[in-house]
């Protein structure tokens, strides 16, 4: 920051002894102090002048310029001469003009700077009650996806809740995982780990499950938590609420942002619940992991009937095996995935290269990048699990939109009217267009 500050300077020592005018010989009183005077002037005009930030340039230049010339004023020695006299006098006049010219176009400079930056503010607030308010009435509608996300997490209780009370029970009784295990192994089901290996790999299986059965009520949560809230004003009621006091209207904008957070990071958190869990159960990791779990528990319930039939026969009769063939209770069936007509489409970006409508960072960049990465690839079951998987929320507000960031948005139309294509037309990348 410039400062125009003279204390300790060459130039505080005018104000002190008037530049020794006084002193010269054959100089009136009243000749002294009207020049003392003069320079005076000029002097609280240049102290007058605002501070301004150093990158301005020209105004740094123009200071420079004027700080040396009050130097030299202030160092000239004049004879008591009117010629002399005059002749500085003028040089005083000049400083102090542009001691008052800089002072204001500095001013005028800092009140432009004012307008940008109280505009800003209102154009910040403006775009984050307009979020808040598309935010509220979006979750107003409530969403079919989520709930038929929900209705097939319901489905999936029996045969989850099965597996989780198989893996729990084998869990307390790791006494017998030698002996399971040498019973699977005389009966030719060699496991591709041990047991216990096997039970570390369902404990985050588990928890997923257990975490899992609280969506409803997470859900059920956020709807009523949006309804809670007041939504936000429109521009026109700005003034009436804040007047022009926009330190009034950024703690308002933290709020509202704040309220965005809590919202879209509650809805955030259970779209991935409901998505990871989508993925786990429909992958093959999760299919030998259940199978293996429920082959582990009835070769063990087998191998503690024979014992049973061993201890309970009588000597020299025989003992009753358990039918290794029999056809034990099977495990109940797994739920249909939720689909939709863009399942086994194909996406195709119609235009790729749309250039962003604001700078974006390398974060950004990679997700805009993974984006079109999706060209070319074949949905498996709705276009809104495929975007969630690699964007974490997909939503619609005018146009489908996934979020590069906490504000900035990849907005984009999509058309499935070509047979088994899902076109997609970006229509912007940056910060979002709510407006269209």
């Amino acid at each position: 920051m410039a400062t125009k500050t003279i204390a300790g300077s060459a130039l505080a020592r005018v104000l002190n002894r008037s530049l020794t005018w006084k002193e010269t010989v054959g100089m009136s009183a009243p000749e002294s102090k009207e020049i003392d005077d003069k320079y005076a002037a000029a002097l609280k005009a240049f102290e007058d002048i605002p501070d301004f930030p150093d990158e301005w340039a020209a105004f740094q230049d123009r200071y420079d310029k004027l700080s040396a010339a009050m130097r030299k004023i202030e160092s000239t020695h004049i004879d008591a001469d009117k010629g002399q006299r005059d002749a500085h006098a003028k040089l005083i006049d000049a400083a102090k003009k542009a001691a008052d010219e800089l002072a204001r176009d500095v001013g005028q400079r800092h009140r432009e700077l004012k307008q940008e930056q109280d505009a800003k503010v209102i154009k910040t607030l403006t775009a984050t009650c307009l979020e808040l308010r598309t935010l509220l009435e979006r979750l107003a509608k409530g969403d079919s996806d989520i709930e038929d996300d929900l209705k097939y997490a319901k489905q999936l209780e029996p045969a989850l809740g099965q597996f989780s009370e198989q893996a729990r029970a084998l869990s307390y009784v790791s006494g017998r995982f030698s002996a399971i295990q040498e019973f699977m192994d005389a009966r030719g089901f060699v496991l591709p780990k041990t047991i216990e290996k096997h039970l570390d790999d369902a404990k985050p299986a588990i928890r997923m499950f257990d975490e899992l059965k609280t969506a409803p009520a997470l859900w059920a949560k956020l709807l009523s938590d949006a309804k809670k809230v007041e939504p936000p004003p429109v521009k026109r009621q700005f003034a009436g609420l804040y007047g022009k006091d926009t330190v009034l209207m950024e703690k308002a904008r933290i709020g509202f942002d704040k309220t965005i957070d809590n919202l879209t990071g509650a809805e955030d958190r259970l779209i991935k619940l409901l998505s990871d869990a989508k993925a786990y159960v429909s992958g093959d990791e999760f299919d030998k992991l259940k199978a293996i779990i429920d082959r582990i528990t009835k070769m063990d319930r087998r191998r503690q009937l024979q014992e049973a039939d061993k201890r309970s026969s009588k000597p020299g009769s025989k003992a009753v095996v358990a039918d290794e063939d029999e056809d034990d209770d099977k495990p109940p069936p797994m739920p249909t995935r939720p689909q939709d007509a863009s399942a086994g489409r194909t996406i195709n970006i119609i235009n790729r290269t749309h250039a962003p409508s604001s700078v974006l960072t390398p974060a950004e960049e990679d997700k805009v990048n993974t984006f079109i990465g999706l060209h070319n690839q074949v949905i498996a079951y709705r276009v809104r699990d495929t975007m969630n998987d690699n964007f974490g929320n997909f939503e619609f507000v005018n146009h489908h939109t996934v979020r590069l960031s906490r504000r900035r948005r990849l907005e984009f139309d999509m058309n499935m009217s070509v047979g088994g294509q899902v076109q997609i037309t970006i229509v912007n990348i940056g910060d979002p267009t709510y407006e269209h």
